[in-house]
């Protein structure tokens, strides 16, 4: 064979391959998430195992992956669902092979209700091009600035002394922005007050907020003699960071533990998740918790509760300045630790409020939090202005924080259940009422079809109309719409006629002219009635209210009455026309503004 002939059968079979391959369809895969309790779950954290999802599609590319969601609680609903919402979406590699471990989004939930999930990827050209920017959220650094590992939400920060000390500082945020990497700028000081945020947290030689210590024999044992130190960012984006420390040769009261901490931190989280693994027994008993302040009273969960917790709230924000130790007047800050550890007990010391608990298998976790009345006092709005009105959503009072524990306690009590409801991937498929062949239809069933519903919304809001009087208030008037309901196809009740009122009116109008029937001039009449006389008061839409009601109407019937008015809508944007910039004013005389919709009016002239 010629070799050119040979060469433009393999290009021909390479160009065939990559357009089969590219409308190759999009799969899909159903999963349910649904909130186990009788209250709202906003931002609800989801992760999901590659080899679960794999286990229904063996070819599931989680690098070309996009998560959407309905408010279907079925399959069947799905498929009959028209929109969709986009979740923004991550996916994780933990254990650093380069190979995707967990799929991570967010999901809002009303009380107990369960939405369908959809996974869909496919040909990472066509995925990538549906799936949209996703904002960074959450972000870790490590530097020396900070003298460790940071880790943050838009909420808050948090660092890691990685040092004898590893204990754990919190960062304040008047904006809710990611601020590590500005902390780590050479000669900023990030102790001193700012409109960003600062370190509001004193350490000292306490573990800070939520590390890891040891207690032996009574004693407070921080991770301070380790042979080795080691710190990885496994993760960092839209949805969560997760940081791992790792201890090698921890000297814990005479006993030589490996122990590794990975720490989660989820978007619009004021707190973290910390969980541990460690070769030393389980009999071995570890601690967390937060620094002390004597004067400020614990709140605890009581002994009952599944998940325990202790959290404080007050006075212990550090005064400004790198060399303050002082508490700060007139500012508070919530502290908090929870675990879900059945053995776990309340201890104290000078220094610290603390939770001792063991491992169980080998593991342990918390979730450690931590709120400032501060925090979001200084958001950024419309470009470059900012506020110091704080938002709904912020954390100000003790009542306040005290909730969002509870909240968060729930949470871990009782997590979002995770069903996955496809069997095998599949196609996407089209809304089941669209894949039934339809017959074509003339013009003339059409107009048919606009009569009846024409008349059934004439017949309905007739009596309403007839019962207001013909002067009355043009912004109360009743009988006019603007909106339909999608669900119900019924008109959404408004107050007044707006922009759109002769629509209505000129439709009617219209049938007349087809059909000569006087029950649509009867119509056209009275609901033109109710524009007739609010001429002059009207803005540049006097072109849309009196060419489809008034001027329409005299062409058909050669009523003075509505030649009249038509008139005066024509006189009225003549009065809006402005010399100095040749156009005619949107909104007032003597205007200099106008919009391109006026250009829509000018018929009337």
């Amino acid at each position: 064979m010629d070799k050119r002939i040979a060469v433009m059968l393999l290009l021909s079979l390479a160009c065939f391959t990559r357009a089969v391959q590219a409308n190759e369809p999009i799969k899909s895969i159903k999963i349910l998430v649904t909130n186990p309790i009788d209250m709202a779950r906003s931002a609800a954290d989801v992760a999901i195992s590659i080899s679960e999802l794999r286990r229904v599609a063996s070819d599931f590319k989680p690098g070309a992956a996009v998560v959407t969601t309905s408010n279907a609680k079925s399959l069947e609903e799905d498929a009959a669902v028209l929109q969709t919402e986009e979740l923004p979406s991550q996916v994780d590699d933990l254990d650093g092979d380069g190979k995707a471990d967990e799929l991570a989004f967010q999901i809002d939930l009303a009380p107990l209700q369960s939405r369908v999930v959809t996974i869909s990827y496919g040909d990472e050209d066509r995925i990538w091009r549906l799936r949209h920017d996703y904002k960074q959220r959450t972000a870790a650094l490590f530097s020396k600035k900070f003298e460790g590992l940071g880790w943050e939400s838009e909420r808050i920060a948090y660092r890691i002394y990685f040092d004898q000390r590893n204990a754990i500082d919190i960062y304040g945020k008047r904006r809710p922005t990611l601020q590590l990497s500005l902390y780590a700028t050479p000669d900023y000081v990030y102790h001193m007050e700012s409109p960003e945020g600062r370190d509001i947290f004193q350490v000292g030689d306490a573990i800070g907020i939520g590390a890891v210590a040891a207690m032996v024999n009574g004693r407070l044992v921080k991770i301070a003699d380790v042979k080795k130190r080691e710190w990885r960012i496994l993760a960092s984006g839209p949805v969560r960071t997760i940081v791992e420390l790792e201890y090698d040769g921890w000297n814990a009261g005479g006993k030589i533990v490996h122990l590794k901490s990975r720490i989660t931190q989820w978007a619009g989280e004021h707190g973290f998740e910390h969980a541990i693994t460690a070769d030393c027994g389980d009999d071995f008993t570890f601690v967390s918790g937060f620094t002390a302040r004597q004067e400020i009273p614990v709140d605890t969960s009581g002994n009952g509760a599944s998940v325990k917790w202790i959290a404080t709230w007050g006075k212990q924000v550090v005064d400004s300045g790198p060399t303050a130790r002082t508490t700060m007047n007139g500012q508070n800050l919530g502290l908090a630790l929870l675990t879900a550890a059945s053995e776990a007990k309340a201890e104290n010391d000078a220094q610290n409020r603390l939770v001792s608990f063991h491992l169980k298998n080998g593991k342990a976790e918390w979730y450690a939090m931590a709120a400032w009345d501060q925090g979001g006092s200084n958001r950024k709005i419309e470009g470059n202005q900012q506020t110091f009105v704080l938002p709904s959503d912020a954390i100000t009072t003790k009542e306040q924080f005290i909730r969002a524990v509870e909240e968060s306690a729930d949470r871990i009590e009782k997590p979002v259940a995770i069903e996955i409801l496809s069997k095998v991937a599949s196609a996407e498929s089209a809304p089941a009422d669209t894949l039934s062949p339809k017959s074509k239809r003339t013009p003339q069933q059409a107009i048919a079809l606009l009569q009846q519903e024409v008349e059934r919304t004439a017949q309905s809001w007739e009596p309403i109309v007839r019962g207001e009087p013909e002067n009355g208030n043009p912004k109360a008037v009743p009988g006019f719409f603007t909106d339909g309901d999608n669900k119900t196809g019924e008109w959404q009740k408004q107050n007044g006629y707006f922009w759109t009122g002769s629509f209505w009116v000129g439709e009617l109008w219209q049938l007349y002219v087809r059909t000569h029937d006087e029950k649509y001039r009867k119509w056209a009449e009275l609901w033109g009635s109710r524009l007739i006389g609010q001429e002059l008061q009207a803005n540049h839409d006097a072109g849309f209210l009196y060419f489809y009601s008034s001027a329409m109407g005299n062409d058909l019937t050669h009523d003075a009455s509505l030649r009249e008015s038509a008139l005066r809508g024509a006189q009225r944007l003549e009065q809006l026309f402005n010399p100095k910039t040749n156009l005619i004013a949107s909104w007032g005389v003597a205007g200099d503004d106008t919009i391109v919709d006026t250009m829509m009016n000018l018929q009337l002239l």
